[in-house]
């Protein structure tokens, strides 16, 4: 059963819950941005102003989800994360520190799963109940739907709590996007339910067990160039995940972040992309990056020096081109599996499955391969047609 999070239990003083809700109005925040991405509920959050007060509100009532300030009265916030546990066994307790001087003083404990930092954007909440809800059902999901899952690799509290709220808010307007594309009503809830997962690694070990549990299913890797590695903070960590991705799995795409300009240079040889942190155009630089090459944009096709030759923001429109496009192209495109990845990114998991495996090598020429890719594309549209009424469009007449 897919683990939704729907009662939140907020600890904090009143005075850290006043500044909250100064700052961003909380619950009108959550219910405006639920609603604008068409999600299909919104969480209610419940406010308590001591630990004492949310054990006791854990034992009388089941809670998804615990979000805590570090004042939370005279019990250590990570002995209070312990209790919680102690009460409901699975419930997972997420920190929220005001500042670096907070985070400082906070050793990690097994109390506390995951800690944010608040600057003032209540969009926070969002990102944590989504990191908190990918987490527990990416294991389901990719075995039973072959659903995308895209890797962040940050050990900075400060930067990733920053980082992902945009994250969140970029994937969920492209799925909403992606969404209307969709045949039929069914279809586009079934394809806002199968977004691609993100899952969050702050060290070396922890990305490498996300990515040897998921690499068939990964889409993207966005990861720092410095992060600890066996206990110690290692300036090469982001280098050496890269290569065990690149070596296993050449045609991932993958973002190098650093504050570091001479990173660059490193990203470079290794032919990835990079991203400066401290650059204003970073959202842009990442909207860019999942676009055009985690496939949720259109599909620009290329030729081999990567100068555009033609562009489909859908499978009718990509139907209607593929007679035309070069065969260097498409050769260019099949080599990379940037058809199948495309594919996977609008949740058209059955399709990308039956074009993944193949090769370009596996035809006799690039023209049967061509046949082929139609061929399948075709069929793939006649059965979602037959599975639903479909929105009226002339072209499905």
């Amino acid at each position: 059963m897919r683990f939704r999070v729907r009662e939140v239990l907020l600890v904090s003083s009143p005075y850290d819950y006043f500044t909250l809700e100064e700052d961003g109005r909380i619950n009108e925040t959550i219910l405006l941005e639920y609603k604008q991405l068409s999600l299909s509920y919104a969480p209610r959050i419940t406010h308590v102003t001591t630990a004492e007060e949310a054990l006791q509100a854990l034992n009388e009532r089941h809670y998804d989800l615990v979000i805590t300030m570090s004042r939370v009265g005279e019990m250590l916030v990570h002995v209070f994360g312990n209790k919680a546990k102690e009460i409901q066994e699975d419930i997972p307790v997420v920190l929220l520190a005001y500042n670096t001087r907070e985070l400082a003083l906070f050793k990690k404990s097994q109390g506390i799963d995951l800690v944010f930092v608040w600057s003032g954007n209540s969009q926070i909440f969002l990102a944590i109940i989504k990191i908190v809800e990918d987490s527990r059902n990416v294991e389901e999901d990719t075995s039973m739907a072959d659903v995308p899952v895209i890797l962040l690799v940050e050990d900075s509290r400060r930067f990733y709590s920053l980082f992902l709220p945009q994250l969140y808010q970029e994937l969920m307007e492209q799925t909403g996007n992606l969404a209307g594309e969709g045949l039929s009503l069914h279809h586009k809830v079934l394809r806002r339910r199968a977004r691609a997962k993100i899952l969050l690694a702050t060290d070396m070990e922890q990305a490498q067990y996300f990515y040897k549990q998921y690499s068939k299913h990964i889409i993207g890797l966005i990861t720092d160039a410095a992060y600890p590695w066996k206990g110690k903070h290692n300036s090469s960590a982001g280098s050496e995940l890269i290569k065990i991705v690149k070596q296993d799995n050449h045609d991932v795409p993958i973002i190098m972040q650093s504050s570091l300009p001479e990173n660059r240079k490193i990203a470079e040889e290794l032919n990835v992309d990079f991203l400066d942190k401290s650059d204003s155009g970073l959202l842009k630089g990442i909207r860019t990056f999942m676009r055009e090459k985690m496939g949720f944009g259109d599909f620009v096709f290329r030729d081999s020096e990567g100068n555009e030759v033609g562009r489909a923001k859908d499978i009718e429109e990509m139907i209607d081109l593929l007679p035309y496009i070069d065969s260097n192209s498409l050769k260019y495109h099949g080599e990379r599996h940037d058809f199948s990845r495309w594919f996977r990114a609008r949740t058209e998991f059955d399709l990308a499955k039956s074009l993944r495996p193949k090769k370009v090598g596996d035809f006799e020429d690039i023209e049967e391969a061509r046949t082929f890719l139609l061929t399948m594309m075709r069929d793939f549209r006649r059965q979602n047609q037959r599975g639903g009424v479909a929105d009226f469009s002339l072209k499905v007449l």
